[in-house]
């Protein structure tokens, strides 16, 4: 093993460290590698580069996140231990000798893989671009930015300087390297997406699984009916950005399952010393230098619209509001990299449109949370606040045609100063009346394993996000919400009770011969779980007596 390989795994917590020990001594053989491009579709040829030592037999497993094994790999008996070859492997690429070549078999589903190492080799599969409902990108070009093969990212060097951390950043990487990602472990893309393309890959909807690289092409996203960016999407290029921008415009419909989304314009290139060996721009250049070692006139391209720094500088004129309606500056930390925000966000979006459709099933009502935590949040831009306390979206600002803010946790640009908070939303906009339609939850996080589980609010809202807009049905609600709504009715005697009204109310159910069977004085709560199976089936009234008025609905127990 080589010494930049020994400088990281040095910063492997041991625990983790010795689940890949058991791993290497098991099956998969691998330690690291990489492949010659980040997606493949059915019958094109992935080259590996891989250094390890040949496994029993010659074969690998391809799994999927879910760790089921979509296919096994053969021809791998000439494995060997390699290292780099180049004088500085972050930007020149490892310079690995060919290990195997394979052909991608007909059938085989599209999706996310990986074959199993200390640094396991991701291999993203695309479906049929012709006949696939959904595109998903995965935020790929972040994992590169932040991979320190090589002992460079485009953060800092290793071993870590802290007096050199944002001043000595890659300006320049090489795509072909292993992905290794340890001194920042949350980090890690594919941790990000994990929980989302796990329950993906397990349902039957229709999908082509792209990479960031992908969305250069827009014949990749141009015959969907729904694109569906996950992740941690910070890292994008102008096409990218005006394929994205185009598919929206020709009618069609976008979910943001990201945060700190469009952070960095980036450029691809081959390297003029070696064609074989695609590599990813980014200066990060902003009007602050102190913070990220670069400004606008470090990067070298001539076109200013070019230049790959911060997207909300003004000379690249290209708003990133307007594309997603939202924007890293207008939010901030969140309590997954911060624990002490607990304290001032709700871990989570706290709803204000409670009967919106894309919180169909929940039962979730204004004020209640989603659960989930986030690194990083995205924001919007806000217009005062209403009586209750709740922001209130700036539609005219952004520009749009429509858009409703659903709900919103509290942000920290400056997770030190806790006196001006931002709010990333969960909002939802159409930007035109021709346009498609917009949903954006803000998170970095959403689509994270400790997120996105089985039976969670997370997956529930999701699922409703793709079923409506797939049927295209309307995702916007009016403002106005009913002041009394039971459910189930009919019911067996067991059903919620939700109130539109936060003021003060007494609550009064009685039968048809008016015995009082369920009562509650002077209550501000919204939501209430009654049970009255103890009592004979048949018709009920409940009756809410709230700023002197009187609300009476029927209840069925059958």
């Amino acid at each position: 093993m080589n010494n930049i390989q020994l400088q990281l795994l040095k910063n492997i917590p041991w625990a983790v460290f010795f689940s890949f020990f058991l791993v290497i001594n098991s099956t998969a053989q691998v330690v690291d590698g990489y492949t010659d491009k980040l997606s493949y579709r059915n019958g094109e040829t992935v080259t590996f580069y891989l250094n390890g030592t040949a496994p029993n037999g010659d074969t690998l497993n391809l799994l999927a996140l879910d760790g089921s094994s979509a296919t096994v790999l053969p021809g791998f008996n000439s494995m060997i231990p390699q290292s780099p070859t180049t004088a500085n492997p972050w930007v020149d690429g490892f310079g690995y000798a060919t290990t195997n070549k394979w052909i991608v078999p007909d059938g085989l589903r599209s999706g996310y893989f990986e074959i199993p190492g200390i640094f396991p080799i991701p291999i993203i599969i695309k479906g049929d671009k012709s006949a696939s409902d959904i595109v998903i990108v995965c935020s790929t070009n972040t994992d590169e930015a932040y991979c320190e093969a090589g002992n460079k990212s485009m953060y800092y060097t290793i071993p870590q300087d802290t007096t050199l951390f944002w001043k000595t950043p890659a300006k320049v990487v090489s795509f072909k390297r292993p992905l290794l990602l340890t001194t920042k472990p949350n980090y890690s893309d594919s941790r990000y997406m994990e929980g989302f393309l796990k329950w993906i890959y397990q349902t039957e909807y229709s999908v082509n699984v792209i990479a960031d690289k992908d969305m250069d092409d827009y014949s990749e996203i141009e015959n969907a009916k729904l694109l569906i960016v996950i992740g941690h999407s910070e890292y994008w290029t102008r096409q990218a950005r005006i394929n994205f921008d185009k598919f929206i415009d020709a009618g069609n419909d976008v979910i943001m399952l990201s945060g700190n989304s469009m952070g960095w314009q980036v450029r691809y290139q081959n390297d003029p010393n070696n064609p074989d060996n695609p590599q990813m721009v980014c200066y990060r250049g902003t009007t602050d230098p102190a913070l990220y070692g670069g400004s606008i006139t470090t990067d070298p391209d001539s076109n200013l619209l070019m230049k790959t720094v911060h997207w909300n500088e003004k000379a690249l004129n290209y708003s990133v509001l307007r594309s997603i309606g939202v924007d890293w500056p207008y939010g901030g930390d969140g309590t997954l990299f911060y624990p002490h925000l607990n304290d001032y966000e709700y871990r989570g979006h706290k709803i204000i449109l409670e009967n919106s459709p894309l919180l169909n099933g929940t039962n979730l009502v204004k004020g209640e949370v989603i659960p989930f935590l986030t690194g990083e949040y995205d924001g919007t831009l806000i217009n005062g606040f209403d009586s209750h306390g709740y922001p209130v979206l700036d539609t005219a600002g952004l520009g749009f045609y429509k858009a409703q803010l659903i709900g919103y946790d509290k942000a920290f640009y400056n997770s030190t100063d806790l006196s001006h908070p931002n709010y990333a939303p969960l909002i939802a906009f159409q930007k035109k009346a021709t346009s498609g339609k917009v949903i954006n939850v803000s998170s970095n996080n959403w689509c994270g394993t400790d997120n996105f589980k089985e039976g969670s609010l997370v997956e529930k809202v999701t699922q409703n996000m793709i079923d409506l807009l797939l049927m295209g049905s309307d995702i916007f609600t009016s403002v106005d919400t009913k002041p009394i709504v039971v459910y189930p009715n009919p019911n067996h005697g067991y059903f919620t009770l939700k109130l539109a009204s936060e003021g003060n109310k007494n609550i009064i159910i009685y039968d048809f011969l008016g015995t009082i069977v369920y009562q509650i004085n002077n209550t501000t709560d919204q939501k209430f779980i009654v049970d009255i199976s103890q009592h004979h089936k048949g018709l009920y009234h409940a009756k809410v007596i709230v700023d002197n008025t009187v609300l009476v609905v029927n209840i069925v127990y059958e």
